[in-house]
């Protein structure tokens, strides 16, 4: 079933937006902190292992830290521009008194009240 025009547009739009998002995801600067976080993970873990296998307390806590901060330094670094851009949080009126409890409030948010 072929698509009309309109739904043909939008396909491509979604996908050149979905390519533009891998690409900044997955972009070059991002490769090596993954490849490293990696290495990082399976020598911590096989530091875990040996202290495991030879009693050692101190190696197995070494291998845990390494590992923890192998998956912080992978899934961390530079973000994206848009993602950098915070949106503006909306001011609260000043006036408004709290009355009750959240679900309260919800309560009357939905009779309009």
């Amino acid at each position: 079933m072929a698509l009309s025009d309109h739904e043909q547009r939008m396909f491509d739009e979604l996908e050149r937006e979905l390519r533009g998002e891998v690409k900044q995801q997955f972009g070059p600067g991002r490769g090596g902190r993954l490849v490293l976080g990696g290495l990082f993970l399976i020598l911590g873990l096989g530091a875990v292992i040996a202290g495991v296998a030879t009693q050692l307390i101190v190696l197995g806590v070494v291998g845990f830290a390494a590992m923890l901060f192998a998956v912080v330094f992978a899934t961390s670094g530079s973000a994206p521009e848009a993602a950098k851009a915070k949106p503006a949080k909306p001011a609260k009126p000043a006036s408004r008194q709290r009355s009750g409890s959240f679900f309260e409030d919800r309560w009357n948010q939905r009779d309009g009240n």
